[in-house]
């Protein structure tokens, strides 16, 4: 665990990769093959893991986050709106 992070901040970096992760590949809705994947609120931490995710998936993905994430977001999507 990183020095810079408490127990707290620690223990919930999980929940944002796990919830992207059942949203992609376990749930009925998720990775249609060749399909292009929008992301809304791509600077979440729901969003950077589903961005990380799909695009290791092969995945086109389009990330859509404000502005001032956009350097954040630039060498993890193909696309960013």
């Amino acid at each position: 665990m990183p020095d810079a992070l408490s127990l707290d901040e620690a223990t919930s970096l999980p929940v944002g990769y796990n919830t992207a992760c059942m949203m992609l590949f376990h749930a009925r809705m998720g990775m249609h093959l060749g399909a292009p994947l929008l992301v809304y609120g791509a600077s979440s931490s729901i969003g950077l893991n589903a961005v990380q995710l799909a695009k290791n998936a092969g995945r086109v993905v389009v990330a859509v986050a404000s502005s001032r994430n956009a350097d954040m977001l630039q060498p993890r999507a193909r696309c960013l709106l």
